[in-house]
């Protein structure tokens, strides 16, 4: 399991914070089964991240990352699901989880 959580300041330093539920109705699930979720992962993930008003710089980060969390998981792992959720806790984040099915 990998587990990123970028805050929403407008910084890119890389936090690492413990699993949290992800009840929250800010969630992005995307299964990684074909190289064509790949790229629905990086889309999905730009789109939450814009949504808690990363910039568009920041957004294009955040989808490169979950580009290279989901590829890694079909080409290593053969698969696995890909999840983007906000977070608030201490400070309002994103974070990035890529859990494969072993």
């Amino acid at each position: 399991m990998t587990l990123i959580a970028l805050p929403a300041l407008r910084s890119l330093s890389m936090c690492f914070y413990a699993p949290v539920s992800v009840e929250d109705p800010h969630l992005v699930k995307v299964p990684v089964s074909s190289e064509i979720h790949i790229m629905e992962a990086s889309r999905r993930a730009r789109w939450l991240a814009e949504e808690m008003g990363f910039n568009r710089i920041a957004a294009y980060h955040i989808a490169t990352a979950a580009s290279e969390l989901a590829a890694n998981l079909f080409f290593h792992v053969r698969g696995g699901t890909l999840s983007a959720f906000m977070i608030q806790d201490p400070a309002v984040g994103l974070v990035l989880l890529a859990e494969d099915q072993g």
